[in-house]
């Protein structure tokens, strides 16, 4: 018997997905590096977020998008605990 599709929305299937009608909950802040907080890079280096402006998207799932540089053209995704601790430590201020 062939797998039953699901219609998901007007002329899109899925093969039994489930989705959810709620948007994700994303909390920004903006913020500023003002120290050493580091992001694994794809080589498995930590490399640092230079110091200066960025905005943080804080979800629901304990991570936080960091999105810095003149354009937001770089972004990494650092657990919240960490966060926390750069926030504590001074290296990391909220500005909202």
């Amino acid at each position: 018997m062939p797998p039953v599709l699901k219609s998901v929305f007007p002329g899109v299937y899925a093969l039994g997905l489930t989705f959810s009608r709620r948007a994700p909950v994303i909390t920004s802040h903006s913020a500023r590096i003002t120290g050493l907080v580091t992001y694994p890079a794809q080589d498995g280096q930590r490399r640092p977020i230079p110091k200066g402006p960025c905005i943080l998207e804080e979800r629901a799932d304990a991570v936080v998008e960091v999105i810095w540089g003149r354009t937001g053209q770089n972004c990494t995704v650092l657990a919240l605990e960490y966060v926390e601790k750069a926030k504590e430590c001074g290296r990391l201020v909220l500005l909202n």
